[in-house]
């Protein structure tokens, strides 16, 4: 990933000791504003990222904010393991211009500051639509435990911890039912593993469209300035719009960007219903014929581009596309071209940065969790109920998992290399 640079530099001369009580900044009237668009920012870069700060900022100054679109941001700071407060420089952006204060956090979870954020934010402007940027760098998140690539540090006091599925879920719901608000129009995941099947389900009820990435992101995030300039330019545009914009801007700012193999999907959430309506259907008929299929299985996840650390993160549609292309098995072939289908007409616009191999089927842009070893799922994955732990997935990945392993034992017993 590359790091962005800088540290914050700007200093408060006021410290507004809250806990989960919304304070407002000085001179704004709470829903004053009657804009078309509030977009609402989150950035907590863990430890030796909390210069992330500055390059949002500096992002967000560039924008002609006016009565049409304005911004609430929350910056979240690490103090050091000396002192024990969570501190947030907070930004109002309008017609106005500029206005910030610093708040003393109470909220030790992520998901609470989260909701701290949402609540604020939208007391402080009244918008026909609203936009949410969720940037948590410096750890994988919000998919993989923090343990894969290191655990985190305990000196932390919870900042810059990756976001689960469930937190991200907990976040928007606390925040949206303390604003009184029903959803988000739009979620945008700047932090890496963030478009996942299991992201999609748990965000589906609170929000409408999500827009990140199923693999490593840029650690500047996306281009922010082009982004809302155009959105100051377009205030009458759809969360559709938006989201597709999102990833064309990105496209055209990412290209000079070397050795960043990104790819960035804008998901309709409506259309997870549907997803997962057929994820289940392929599921009970690949378990059916799981003594069959599974080499079959073996072949098509080879063929479908992988994300995480270990390549735990496999795209669903280039996985179901390489497999209603290969099995010999005609019901699971069916079913996976119709999941295929299903998450081809939910993604609304992606962009994969590097060419695929000569092997390899072009990816959608969504992720599914397709570990080799069980007991490395993550503690997301352990969710009790269909929205939580996708249990039909479970149980097809333990029954997939089941025959390769008694392949391998009646291959070595019967003399052949196990």
């Amino acid at each position: 990933m590359i790091m962005a640079k800088g540290r914050w530099q700007e200093l408060s001369s006021a410290l507004v000791v809250v806990g989960l009580l919304v304070t407002a900044v000085p001179g704004v009237v709470a829903g004053s504003d009657g804009a078309e668009w509030a977009v609402l920012v989150y950035v907590e870069g863990a430890h030796d990222l909390g210069e992330l700060n500055d390059t949002y900022r500096q992002y967000l100054d560039r924008v002609a904010f006016n009565g049409e679109v304005t911004g609430a941001v929350q910056l979240v700071e690490w103090v050091g393991s000396a002192s024990k407060e969570i501190r947030a420089r907070r930004y109002l952006y309008n017609q106005a211009g500029r206005r910030s204060e610093v708040v003393c956090l109470a909220g030790r979870s992520s998901s609470a500051r989260l909701a701290n954020l949402i609540k604020w934010g939208m007391s402080q402007t009244a918008a026909e639509h609203y936009a949410l940027v969720v940037a948590g760098h410096g750890q994988v998140g919000p998919v993989l435990p923090g343990a894969k690539l290191g655990a985190a540090r305990s000196d932390t006091g919870g900042v810059g911890v990756p976001f689960s599925a469930r937190q991200l879920h907990e976040g928007l719901t606390q925040g949206l039912s303390g604003a009184r608000v029903g959803k988000i129009d739009a979620v945008f995941l700047d932090c890496c593993f963030g478009v996942t099947w299991e992201v999609a389900v748990g965000l589906r009820p609170v929000a409408d469209y999500l827009v990140g990435s199923p693999g490593f992101m840029y650690s500047g995030g996306l281009p922010w300035d082009k982004i809302l300039s155009w959105l100051v330019a377009h205030p009458e545009a759809s969360p559709h719009a938006l989201a597709r914009w999102a990833v064309q801007a990105t496209r055209s700012s990412w290209l000079q960007k070397r050795g960043l193999a990104i790819t960035l999907t804008a998901l309709d959430l409506s259309k997870v219903a549907a997803i997962l309506q057929r994820m289940e259907s392929w599921t009970a008929a690949a378990e059916r014929h799981m003594a069959a299929v599974a080499p079959e299985l073996t072949l098509a996840r080879s063929r479908a581009e992988t994300w995480g650390p270990e390549g735990e993160l496999v795209d669903i549609g280039g996985f179901m596309t390489a497999l209603s292309r290969t099995s010999n098995c005609v019901v699971v072939a069916q079913q996976a071209r119709q999941v295929a289908q299903c998450v081809e007409q939910a993604v609304v616009a992606s962009y994969l940065q590097e060419p695929l191999g000569p092997s390899k089927i072009r990816a959608q842009g969504l992720a599914v969790f397709f570990p080799l070893e069980v007991e490395r799922w993550p503690e997301i994955y352990r969710w009790r109920g269909r929205e939580g732990s996708l249990a039909h997935w479970k149980s097809f990945l333990r029954s997939y998992l089941n025959a390769l392993q008694g392949a391998v034992v009646q291959q070595t017993n019967s003399g052949m290399p196990g």
